[in-house]
């Protein structure tokens, strides 16, 4: 499967969105939220969900991942991941 511009606008805009959530106030900067928006976009959200729900793992203790670490930004599994597994089926 291959992207088009204008999918690839409405995933920076959905990106962008999910972002700037956190000055909103509002909880959307989550891989499951993001890997949401990506699956509706592309048109296969059963996969994306499946990422977005593997992505979360990392999330699961609050923010603080394995030895008191803090997790990554969440656009690396909840876009890129997302993208990954969609374009490479």
């Amino acid at each position: 499967m291959s992207i088009n511009v204008f999918q690839a606008i409405l995933i920076g805009l959905w990106t962008a969105f999910c972002f700037s959530g956190m000055l909103l106030g509002i909880y959307t900067n989550r891989c499951i939220v993001l890997s949401f928006g990506v699956g509706i976009i592309l048109g296969d959200l059963p996969t994306a969900l499946a990422m977005g729900a593997i992505g979360e793992l990392a999330y699961m203790g609050f923010g603080v991942g394995a030895g008191g670490t803090v997790p990554p930004n969440p656009i690396g599994p909840g876009i890129f991941g997302t993208l990954m597994a969609i374009t490479s089926a």
